[in-house]
């Protein structure tokens, strides 16, 4: 059965319902399905709770876009009509009862919904259940064209396709043609399908997604996809043997029935299997797709025919059933002799309807190793001709061999590839080194070396950019070694070019805006680049490039992974960026004329998405340290932690964009009276440090409470236009209060109480405040039932203006072009006025517009 995959949005909500007096039904907030997440429920037990009777409650998980989620189900039950039933919106539905297994494992897809329904009935039996949830990020897959009328066959063994293994890379499968998606069962007894997926369509937004547990045609052996775009994803970790065909569909619709099965290597390194075809009016065509796993080939050891008819056909071909593998053995001559060895095949057998009778076949298969078959061939060094290193070319190496080769002893040969102008390479190394001294040496043009051995993951992929050299030094001293490599050439789109920004503008870039996409930029003199690194670690540099000049006619390129401790600074006014893998980044570039960092010691950067961690500045005496905070993909910074040094020398400040002689002062962290968290309003700013060590923290988001007061507080409120002359929006509407809650015992947390009737004083000084036409200011106070006490609006220039008026809100609104700083102060100093308790707020506004 298939399965659409609607939006979340759109999916009819499921409502947790529990009754029980020592277990609550509470449901899984949304905010903690993220990558990284670790969850037990219910209440973060560490051990399976006891369930009450007449309990039922549902637990919705629902990972976002591109986290799946792994969920361990220990049951525990012991009534005979206690049950936990596990739905998920690929139409999988599961039963656990007493009698299940005590562990129970799913695996939820990004963007997909699974329930579990917990239910007792009205006699308490003790019970008891335990989930334990993890959130995992799932890798972005690359994009591999699936090679259509060749004699190449397309495949994935599963165990490759397990993100959670070290080495895995996910592949996108793309041609212009529906693809038809075989499961060649291993029959090993193991094997289960439940946790491997077919992605059909776009990775993110998928069409379809169906578990190769589900296929349900071709005889519950394949999938149709209804794009021309397929991904093979698998989420669990078990070991299986097994793998999948991939075919366009328009060469699997050729046969009544396309059959597939995977041979792979038992504890005696060889595996019989045995098959036994009957053709009747249903089937007359058929075509068995038999794969070797990690090993020689396989021996045809018999194949008999009970009967040999006119229009038969029976062949061995070298790759998939089409027209362009090459024959074999045609097994309907008297002339072959059995065993017959086989590097690899494809099995077709077709026969005429002819009188509805049926026919029997048998054929027997035996997997091999060289060694035990005693078929040794040599293997020859051949270089990769330079005609074939060209845009859309994939070149399988050695000997045009998609699967891993058998390396002789002392075997030591050179591949080197050059690709041409705008084409880089993407080399997928097949490691199945076995010998300790064996090795694979990948040395690249930016001199960057990479040994190999066989210790490292089974697939290693490398980058090789335009109009470099990559040598690939393959070393083999041991005769059970193997090795392949897969090149595929891919064409770079011409560099953007663009000039650097000036002024109160920031040029940097995110990562994924240039993976695949090469920008140029030009400026007035030479250029820095620094790189914004953020808080999460799986963010790697190796395979993105910066060049000193232009792509085609560069002076130096240099990879970004070499300067995470310094900054790259080129010899030219060009600098060209690229990354040629498509693995997300959280991290950004930040790209400043050199002459403005003129007097810094350093110059470093923060990328913030969601949170930046402690970052620790330490600038020693007579050194002046300059940071820039980036938001990523949002339009504000919040400053939640900042520790100070002692030292009477340090100066800490805060300034608006690349610290130049543009920037604004935002805020100093010695003499300013300031209360964090710290709103900006903009995505980028800068903080210079001299003589002392700081520590502070960002976040892309503001705490729900930012603006209630209900202690001492004091901080800033900017305008977006402070920061940036450029910027179009100058609307603000600010309102602080103090929120009043009541308690209610029923809760098991205690809220923040706030009791009386007491009025509050708020002071307002507005030191300068200068308005072009069209813009106003307004600062209004309010009582607790929102009526004005105070209103002030401001239409031109003023100086030295203090308000005062007793109230419970202040709101701020500025609109027009305005380039606003407000500083702000809550005391909660107890003044009695007329009797009544007050607390006084003060605010100091300086406001410049700009003509």
């Amino acid at each position: 059965m298939t399965f659409y995959i609607i939006n979340l949005n759109f999916f009819i909500f499921l409502i947790s319902i529990c009754s029980g007096l020592s277990l609550n039904c509470t449901s899984i907030p949304q905010s903690d399905q993220v990558a990284g997440k670790q969850l037990s429920v219910p209440n973060g037990a560490a051990m399976p709770v006891l369930l009450p009777a007449n309990f039922n409650c549902i637990y919705t998980i629902s990972p976002p876009l591109m986290v799946y989620a792994k969920v361990l189900v220990e049951n525990k039950l012991k009534g005979v009509n206690d049950v936990i039933i596990v739905r998920d919106t690929l139409g999988k539905s599961t039963i656990i009862n007493s009698k299940s297994n005590f562990i129970a494992l799913f695996t939820v897809f990004p963007n997909t919904i699974t329930t579990i329904q917990v239910t007792t009935k009205s006699v308490q039996m003790n019970s008891m259940f335990l989930l334990n949830i993890s959130f995992e990020k799932m890798p972005t897959p690359i994009s591999r064209l699936l090679e259509t009328g060749t004699n190449t066959m397309n495949y994935r063994i599963l165990n490759e396709t397990q993100v959670e293994l070290s080495g895995r890379q996910l592949v996108t499968y793309q041609t212009t043609d529906r693809i038809t998606v075989t499961l060649a069962n291993s029959l090993n007894r193991d094997d289960i399908f439940n946790n491997f997926y077919v992605v059909d369509g776009d990775f993110h937004y998928p069409t379809v997604i169906q578990r190769v547990s589900d296929f349900n045609q071709c005889g519950n052996q394949c999938y149709r996809s209804q794009t021309s775009t397929v991904t093979i994803v698998g989420l669990d970790e078990y070991t299986d043997e097994s793998s999948v065909i991939l075919m366009p569909t328009s060469e699997s619709e050729v046969y009544d029935e396309v059959t597939a099965m995977t041979l792979y290597d038992s504890e005696n390194y060889f595996d019989i299997t045995n098959r036994t075809g009957n053709f009747g009016s249903k089937t007359s065509n058929v075509a068995y797709v038999i794969l070797s796993k990690d090993s020689d080939g396989i021996v045809i050891l018999n194949f008999e025919f009970t009967q040999i008819t006119p229009g038969m056909v029976a062949k061995a071909v070298a790759g998939p059933p089409n027209s362009a593998s090459k024959v074999l053995v045609d097994f309907t001559q008297n002339s072959n002799t059995f065993p017959v060895k086989l590097d690899s095949y494809c099995l077709i057998l077709s026969l005429q309807k002819k009188n509805m009778l049926i026919y029997s076949i048998s054929f027997t298969f035996l997997l091999v190793f060289s060694s035990f078959w005693g078929l040794s061939e040599e293997l020859d060094c051949t270089q990769v001709p330079v005609n074939d290193q060209s845009a859309g070319k994939v070149l399988y190496i050695p000997d045009n061999q998609n699967t891993s080769v058998l390396l002789p002893s002392n075997f030591n040969c050179s591949y080197v590839i050059n690709p041409p102008k705008l084409t880089y390479a993407q080399i997928t190394v097949t490691n199945n080194l076995k010998g300790v001294n064996d090795i694979i040496i990948v040395t690249d043009g930016q001199q960057k070396t990479t040994k190999v051995n066989r210790n490292n993951p089974s697939t290693v992929v490398f980058y090789v950019f335009p109009q470099t050299s990559t040598t690939v030094d393959v070393q083999s001293f041991d005769d059970t070694s193997r090795f392949q490599m897969t090149v595929s050439y891919i064409a770079l789109p011409a560099p953007q070019q663009r000039a650097l920004q000036k002024g109160e503008n920031l040029n940097y870039l995110s990562l994924s805006s240039i993976q695949r996409k090469p920008l140029s930029l030009s400026g007035d003199g030479t250029i820095t680049l620094t790189i914004a690194r953020s808080n999460y670690s799986s963010d790697v540099f190796t395979n993105y490039f910066v060049i000193d000049g232009d792509i085609n006619n560069p002076r130096s390129i240099r990879r970004l992974d070499d300067f995470t401790l310094s900054n790259f600074n080129t010899s030219s006014n060009v600098i060209t960026v690229v990354g040629l893998d498509d693995v997300v980044s959280h991290s950004s570039i930040i790209l400043t004329t050199s002459s403005d960092l003129a007097g810094f010691t350093k110059f470093a950067g923060v990328s913030v998405d969601g949170s930046s961690g402690i970052v620790h500045v330490s600038a020693t005496y007579g050194q002046k340290i300059g940071v820039i905070i980036v938001a990523k993909d949002i339009q504000q910074l919040v400053l939640n932690k900042m520790e100070i040094g002692e030292s009477s020398s340090c100066s800490s400040i805060a300034v608006t964009g690349s610290p130049t002689v543009n920037s604004k002062t935002l805020m100093n962290f010695h003499t300013d009276q300031y209360t964090l968290p710290q709103l900006f309003p903009y995505p980028y700013l800068s903080i210079i440090v001299e003589n002392c060590d700081v520590r502070f923290s960002f976040s892309t988001s503001l705490p729900p409470n930012y603006y209630q007061l209900d202690s001492d507080r004091s901080g800033f409120i900017y305008s977006p236009i402070f920061f940036n002359s450029e910027t179009t929006n100058g609307y603000v509407n600010l309102t602080f209060g103090k929120r009043r809650y009541r308690i209610q015992e029923e809760l098991f947390f205690q809220l923040i109480v706030y009791t009386g009737d007491e009025k509050k004083q708020f002071v307002v000084d507005v030191d300068r405040a200068m308005l072009t036409s069209n813009s106003e200011l307004d600062i209004n106070i309010y009582d607790s039932d929102w009526r004005k006490t105070l209103s002030t609006v401001i239409t031109g220039n003023q100086e030295g203006t203090r308000s005062r008026a007793f109230g419970s809100y202040l709101n701020v609104q500025m609109s027009g072009y305005t380039s606003a700083k407000l500083h702000w102060q809550l005391s909660s100093s107890i003044v009695s006025v007329f009797g009544i308790h007050s607390i006084t707020l003060i605010v100091a506004l300086i406001l410049m517009i700009s003509y």
